[in-house]
This record gives structure tokens, sequence and C-alpha cells, in this order.
């Protein structure tokens, strides 16, 4: 309820400041978005008392999106064109529809296929991953240096949703063995096949496709911790761990995006005594230079506007929260998706697969908000890749975040129904 009772604030919030001069067709969308958000909030907390259902990570997901509607929609008011503002907020409002239609999907459909835990769809789904990015190299056209760019950010959306069950059935495939050499420790051949893909994808996003941020959520975050927590034994947790971690490094110690981005931090004095700051300069520059005088409330004046930089919405979202909105704005929301995250890892389940399945959702998630929130205040370079939900550039991340976050909590419906119904066998049994 708390989380319908701030979605309305938040809606308060942003009425009373509308611009004078703000079309009125403006103004009604951006109430309608706050108010379908507000009342599917509240409709889930009506559920869940009557069903019983838990749908936290729900409302969880709704309140992320008001709160990067906060950040979104002062920015499309400096549009001088009406039809453009009207655009920019309706498509806020059909993807808050598409996520919230998504996380249904994922909640009551999926997890109750047989096929969705089947081993081979897992192994399937691994496979896929890098066949998305070669079909990305081929196809996309080259975007500063990127090849990631099949319908903006579709691929990465797609390789996000991949990797939990791929992930799953390679780790809870315990019937395959390493016929290489019997003698060696217990291998699974599923940890095998991970991390020769993993290395795989580091090559084709980092080498070919230039996109190195999915090399550190995928290959070095998801790789390296889901080996160290479930790796058949205390030598595969580790050589596999550092393999993982291994990968990403290199790929980041050749990448010249990192480069670029990591001079950016380290000579900012420079950056702004040759009197032209470049595109990655901007925003870490008027955060580092300010962050001071942001204090709790921010500056508020809409210098990170996309006008001044494209990326104030997507890539440097905390920056634009924090300068914009302060302090208070900008923690919240990122201690809001943490709390997210961990609430998806702690999900009950029902065997080894849902368990490695809602724990690689889990890491997914969390590695996205912690490298953004730490590449934003300047402490990493940034990976390029938009925090799900508060990131408005970043639709297709938000419909694959919200198919996750409903297949976590289907995940957590099938073992709280057969908690439920073993409860009622035991409750007959002893009548």
């Amino acid at each position: 309820m708390l989380s319908t009772i701030v979605i309305f604030i938040a809606a308060l919030h942003v009425a009373v400041t509308f611009p004078e001069s703000l079309p009125s067709s403006v103004k009604l969308l951006v109430l309608a978005t706050y108010g379908f958000l507000g009342a599917t909030s509240f409709i889930s907390v009506l559920v869940q008392n009557v069903k019983k259902t838990k749908l936290d990570l729900f409302r969880s997901m709704l309140l992320l999106k008001a709160i990067g509607c906060i950040i979104a929609f002062p920015y499309y008011y400096l549009e001088e064109n009406a039809e453009k503002m009207s655009a920019a907020v309706r498509e806020q409002l059909l993807i808050s529809v598409i996520s919230a239609a998504l996380f249904v999907l994922g909640r009551v459909v999926l997890p109750k296929l047989r096929i969705f835990h089947s081993v081979r769809l897992g192994y399937a789904a691994l496979f896929m991953v890098p066949g998305a990015l070669l079909l990305a190299r081929l196809t996309g056209p080259n975007t500063y240096g990127s090849y990631l760019s099949v319908g903006g950010i579709l691929v990465f959306s797609i390789c996000m949703v991949l990797m939990p069950p791929a992930t799953a059935a390679a780790f809870s495939d315990m019937r395959t063995v390493n016929r290489l050499n019997p003698r060696l420790t217990a291998l699974s051949g599923g940890e095998l096949i991970f991390i020769l893909t993993l290395g795989v994808i580091a090559v084709l996003s980092g080498k070919v496709n230039h996109e190195y941020g999915i090399v550190m959520i995928f290959v070095g975050c998801l790789g390296g911790l889901v080996f160290f927590m479930y790796g058949r034994s205390a030598g595969s947790k580790v050589i596999f761990s550092l393999t993982a971690v291994g990968l990403s490094l290199y790929v980041l110690q050749t990448s010249a995006k990192v480069m670029t981005r990591l001079s950016v931090i380290l000579h900012l004095k420079e950056q702004w005594n040759r009197g032209h700051l470049s595109g990655e300069a901007t925003p870490l520059y008027f955060f580092m230079l300010r962050v001071r005088g942001a204090g709790f409330y921010g500056y508020g004046n809409a210098m990170l506007s996309r006008k001044l930089y494209p990326t104030a919405l997507n890539d440097y979202i905390f920056t634009t929260m924090i300068y914009n909105h302060g302090l208070i704005l900008g923690i919240l929301a990122f201690l809001l998706a943490i709390s997210m995250c961990r609430q998806i890892m702690r999900t009950p389940a029902i065997g080894r697969f849902d368990t490695i399945l809602v724990q690689s959702i889990g890491i997914t998630m969390a590695s996205i908000y912690i490298t953004s929130f730490l590449g934003n205040i300047g402490s990493m370079p940034l990976t390029g890749i938009s925090p799900v939900f508060l990131a408005s550039a970043g639709r297709s991340m938000d419909a694959a975040g919200a198919l996750m976050l409903g297949v976590a909590a289907g995940v957590e419906g099938r073992a709280d129904a057969r908690t439920r119904n073993g409860k009622k066998k035991r409750d007959l049994w002893q009548s």
C-alpha cells in the first residue's frame, strides 16, 4: 500500500510543477501515466489480499517506473513541439502498460510450462545469446563504434532474458559429466559448456561488437558469481570464477570505450581547460563540479537536458537524478532498486533449476544498477547499459526486466502453492 501512496505523491509533485505553457494534452497524458501506475499498484494490493498472492516485486517495478517518469517528463517539456512532447509521454504510458502485461505473462504463464524448465531449452537459450550478438554485428550499423544497435538496445534485452534460464540449465544439469578426463574433479558438462559460451560472448561483444557492457554484466558479474555459488567443487568454484572475471577484464583493458571514459574520469580538469568538453565528459563534469551544491534537493535547472547531452536520461540517469532532484531521490531510487534485487535473491524456489534461475535474475538486475550508479559517480567506467525502469530510453530494457520479474514472482508462486498444498495434506492426515 505504501508504494501506491508514493506513486500518487509523485503524481501530485509532477502536477504542481507543470509549466504554465505546457499544452493541456501533454498534461493529461502525464496524469494518465501516473494514474495507470497508481491504479495498477492499488489493484495489485487488492489481489494480494484476496488471493494471497505476493506481488511485492510488481509494485517495486511500478514505483521505480514512477521515479523514472519524474526524471523524464521535465525533459520532454523542453521540446517546443507539442506533438513531439505528446509522443514522448505516450511512449512512457505504453511501455508501462506493456511492462505490466509482460509481468503477468511471466508470473502466470511461463513458470507453469514444462518446457520452461527443460534443460534442453536452457542450452538452446545459451547458444542463442552469441547468435543474437552475431546478428547485431552483421545487420546493425556502426553507431559510435558499437554494433549493438539493432532495434536500439533490443539485442541486450534479448540476451538479458535468455541468460537466466541458460544459467539454470547449465548448473542444474548433474547427469552430464566431463568425459575428457573423468579423474578430474566432479566438473559437470554444463559448467564447461557455460564457461566456453561466456568466452564466445566475451569475444563477440567486446572485441567484435565493441559493447563491453554485456561482458561486464553477463561474463564478469553473472558468470563469476554463479560459478562461485553453484560450482560442483571447490576447484571449479575458484578456477571458473576467476576465468569469468578474467575474460571481462581482458575485454575491458582492450576496449577503446573504456579507455575514453576512464580518461574522462581521471582528467576532468584537462577536459575543462582545453575549452571544449567531450561528449563523455559533459555530465560527469557538471556532476563532480557541483555535487556538493546539489545537496538534498538538487538544482532543478535542467542543465543536463537532452539538448546538452543525449544520454542524460539513459546512461547518466543517476547523474541527472542527483543533479536536478538531489541526493534524496538519487539514493532512494538506488536503494529501492537494490532492495528489489535482494528480494529476488531471497525468493523461495522448488529445486535447483528454479533456485539458480531466480538467483541469476537477481544478479543480473543488481549488476546493472550497481555498475550504473558507480559509473555515474565516477568510480568506474560506464557500461552503457541503462538501469531498468529508471532510464526513459531503455524501452526494451523495461520490457525485458518486467518479464524477468514476472518469472521470479512465478517461481515464488509455485513454491508457495506447493507449501500450501503440503500443509493441507498434513492437516487432512492429522484430522
